[in-house]
């Protein structure tokens, strides 16, 4: 079984990480380069006390488990779609245990960051004596794990009547829509998952942040947590992308002018935000800071779009998001988010301007 291992190890593990390099280079930097070297023991060990003495912070942690689960699942379900992975399946052939075994093992290496911090959080959960919340962190995972290689054992043995696909309810919109609700009526209504998905992620960053304890007002808290919301919209703008790759090129026809076009747009991702708008009004953001916020937060989405006109990539643009989402991280810090929100709209309008009328199809197989 060592062999089985290690052809899933280069076909599934190793593309996994190699695919989310920079997804755990973000959160790498975020765990440990923000902080000063001598308050990096002290960081986490206030992170750890939290997930271990307050069941909301617990609950939240979980929540991003299981996401990040949930990714995990994605990318192996995506993978086996594949034609020249097709040959898994033939692990069907091997008997039951051998197979959840081997499942198992994937589903442990995939795991292996969450696995190596909660490791921390176990040593120090005994050492505190917290042994409620170890005893709920130890199941919960194990329920995660054995559900997840439960699921690929089921994928592998019965592939010719199975197609994982997980389907939330459509929201149809039976009567003429102005184009801003168009985009939307695409998301609820053939992305589904994709945009409930993004929703909780956006607003389980921004109601996580919020429950770091400050002694005085602190707009950067909300700030930050609505910027990781929008980097989890990153999926969501290409989505859309792809949808006026597909459908609406016919747009560029119409005797609308250039200015228009992009105040669709702009209104458009005013609307998409208005749950996480809300999300900070009622944990009492100044109005004037709400304001700012919300037009850096519709200008970011903006820019987005915009720049993904140039060429329609997927992997060029999750390396370009991962630098423009550091460099926004690092000018909330330094509370300079307002030039910056200039800078997204205006830049924004220039590629808007300068690629919109491209007719060329894109690249990338949508």
């Amino acid at each position: 079984m060592l062999s089985v291992t290690k052809v899933l190890g280069k076909v599934l593990v190793a593309r996994f990480y190699e695919r989310n390099a920079g997804l755990f280079f973000v959160v790498f930097y975020l765990m440990f380069g923000i902080v000063e070297s001598s308050q990096i023991v002290s960081y986490h060990q206030s992170l750890i006390y939290a997930t271990l003495t307050s069941a909301i912070f617990q609950l939240m942690v979980f929540g991003v488990w299981l996401l990040y689960s949930l990714k995990c699942i994605q990318f192996i379900a995506e993978q086996l779609r594949q034609p020249q992975n097709q040959f898994v399946f033939q692990l069907a052939l091997i008997n039951h245990s051998q197979l959840f075994s081997q499942s198992l093992q994937l589903i442990l290496l995939l795991h292996l960051p969450v696995l190596a911090y909660t490791t921390f959080i176990i040593a120090l959960g005994f050492q505190s004596q917290n042994y409620i919340s170890v005893a709920s962190i130890i199941i919960f995972q194990a329920a995660l794990y054995l559900a997840s290689a439960r699921w690929l054992v089921y994928r592998i043995q019965a592939q010719h009547l199975f197609r994982f696909k997980l389907d939330l309810p459509r929201i149809t919109w039976k009567w003429p829509k102005p184009l801003p609700l168009f985009y939307l009526g695409h998301l609820t209504t053939q992305l589904p998952t994709v945009f409930f998905f993004a929703k909780v992620a956006s607003l389980l960053c921004i109601f996580g942040f919020l429950q770091i304890p400050v002694d005085h007002y602190e707009v950067r808290v909300a700030t930050l947590g609505l910027l990781f919301g929008l980097a989890s919209h990153s999926v969501v703008v290409f989505e859309l992308r792809k949808m006026e790759e597909r459908f609406l090129l016919f747009m560029r026809t119409l005797p609308i002018s250039l200015l228009n076009r992009f105040l669709y747009l702009a209104i458009t991702y005013t609307i998409l935000l208005i749950p996480e708008i809300i999300m900070l009004a009622i944990n009492h953001v100044h109005v004037i800071d709400l304001a700012g916020i919300y037009l850096f937060a519709i200008g970011f989405l903006l820019l987005c779009h915009t720049h993904l006109l140039k060429k329609l990539d997927n992997e060029k643009y999750l390396q370009w998001m991962l630098g423009f989402f550091l460099i926004s991280f690092m000018l909330v810090l330094f509370k300079i988010y307002w030039v910056e929100l200039i800078v997204l709209w205006l830049l924004g309008y220039r590629y808007f301007k300068k690629y919109y009328y491209q007719f060329e199809a894109a690249s990338e197989t949508v």
